[in-house]
């Protein structure tokens, strides 16, 4: 299990400004990330090592898996 979880401040910010029911399923997700850093949903980004994207109904997330060890979430998206 993953034991360290980045937010930097950008992707910070795009949480802060999520409804509250966004950013409630968001955490939910990113709980799920420190159990499996690829769960069933998620894929790798194209052209990029160790990242990933989770499309979610209302949002997606792209985010690092570095080894076992290390989650950094890099941008949130509010999906049209």
């Amino acid at each position: 299990m993953p034991d360290h979880l980045m937010i930097p401040p950008a992707a910070r910010a795009q949480i802060a400004v999520l409804p509250d029911r966004l950013r409630k399923q968001l955490f939910e997700v990113i709980l799920l990330l420190l159990e499996n850093p690829q769960p069933p949903g998620s894929e790798p980004y194209d052209g990029v090592a160790d990242m990933w994207v989770m499309e979610l109904d209302d949002i997606t997330l792209y985010y690092n898996a570095l080894g076992v060890g290390t989650i950094i979430v890099q941008q949130i998206v509010i999906n049209d």
